[in-house]
């Protein structure tokens, strides 16, 4: 008796709450009085809120009956009602806002990189392209055992320019597999510069940057004296030889510079094997010469020739029977005696390139083509 009469005096002291009010309506463009959806509608006292729907249609539950409704939408002002009353079918104009944005200007930076920095970068660097891969910003996309084409920040392709000493160089290969950096050999790289971003001056229109590959060049002396070397190597997974030799003279007036390497690799080595139509054959050969026309006027010339042969590529049913790379160029400089510039110059060039496919050797063909 006396627990039941506890609970009916517990059940009688509990005050009774009323049910929650409700706020509904309709929210609208105050120019147009078209609709506007996914408007945020937030109570902030609350902690509570929701958002209109396709129609501009709403409905929030307010825990009281005095709080502060905010609406917010991206390109509208924000506006803040009182819900002081109880509002049902309610329409709410949101006025447009304008926003004034300023100017913004994005440049891009340039990089310049000597061959020795590449070396400090990756000592195992056996290709110009690995060396590039070793700088920040510089990918590489392999499509075979022989070039890999480098991409700048991701852009690859008609992105990103690839020049040597300043030339455009375009590969003939329509699947990207020779790109311009398989023409100079890391040992003949005196300086590579890489500009990141876009840019229509220069080098050209781009918009991923460039990539420009220069030769050693001799430097002119005022004491005459000449220099030659020679050096070899062998890499035993890639079954590869390389050899090269170089011979330079300097003076007051004329430097020059000649480089012969050939490379022979043979069919690359996996644990599982070797992989078939993955060697090449591969001589390159160039040669440079400054003439000082006079104390404040440079004359450069470059030559350069790169053959190979026989450059398989296991990914596809042909290979590569004879490529041929050939480039010249000429140019004119001069420092600006009165220092408003840093210094003139002009240039003249011409690169070719020509492949030879072949599909003789492989057993699924039985077609030879050229082109």
């Amino acid at each position: 008796m006396i627990f039941l009469l506890l609970v009916a005096a517990i059940c009688i002291t509990t005050p009774l709450r009323a049910e929650d009010s409700r706020i509904s309506g309709r929210i609208i463009d105050r120019e147009t009085g078209e609709a506007l959806p996914h408007v945020s509608l937030f109570l902030e006292d609350q902690k509570l809120g929701t958002f209109s729907d396709d129609n501009g249609l709403f409905q929030l539950h307010l825990p009281t009956e005095t709080c502060q409704l905010t609406l917010s939408c991206i390109g509208y002002q924000t506006v803040r009602l009182g819900t002081n009353l109880l509002y049902q079918n309610i329409e709410i104009a949101l006025s447009p806002r304008s926003y004034q944005l300023e100017k913004v200007i994005v440049l891009g930076r340039s990089l310049n990189r000597a061959s020795s920095n590449f070396n400090r970068y990756q000592p195992s660097s056996s290709s110009t392209e690995e060396a590039l891969g070793s700088v920040e910003g510089v990918s590489l996309i392999r499509r075979g055992a022989f070039g890999q084409e480098p991409a700048i920040r991701g852009l690859s392709g008609g992105q990103v320019l690839l020049l040597v000493d300043g030339m455009r160089v375009h590969g003939a290969c329509t699947d990207r597999m020779d790109p311009a950096t398989s023409y100079v050999d890391l040992d003949a790289l005196g300086e590579a510069t890489l500009r990141v971003g876009a840019a229509d001056t220069r080098d050209g229109a781009t918009v991923g940057g460039s990539i420009d590959l220069h030769h050693v060049r001799q430097p002119l002396s005022d004491a005459m004296f000449m220099e030659y070397g020679a050096a070899a190597s062998y890499a035993d997974a890639l079954s590869t030889s390389r050899g090269s030799a170089y011979l330079a003279n300097s003076s007051s007036n004329l430097a020059w510079r000649v480089r012969a390497s050939y490379q022979q690799a043979g069919d690359y080595r996996t644990p599982d094997g070797t992989q078939p139509f993955s060697g090449h054959e591969k001589l390159n050969m160039y040669g440079t010469m400054r003439y000082a026309i006079s104390s404040n006027q440079n004359l450069d010339l470059l030559i350069q020739s790169d053959d190979a042969w026989d450059m398989g590529y296991a990914a596809l049913p042909m290979d590569v029977g004879y490529a041929r790379f050939r480039a010249g160029s000429v140019r004119w400089s001069m420092k600006d005696p009165a220092n408003w510039l840093d210094y003139l110059s002009a240039s003249l060039y011409h690169n070719r390139v020509d492949h030879w496919m072949d599909d003789a050797s492989r057993s699924q063909c039985a077609t030879r083509l050229a082109h």
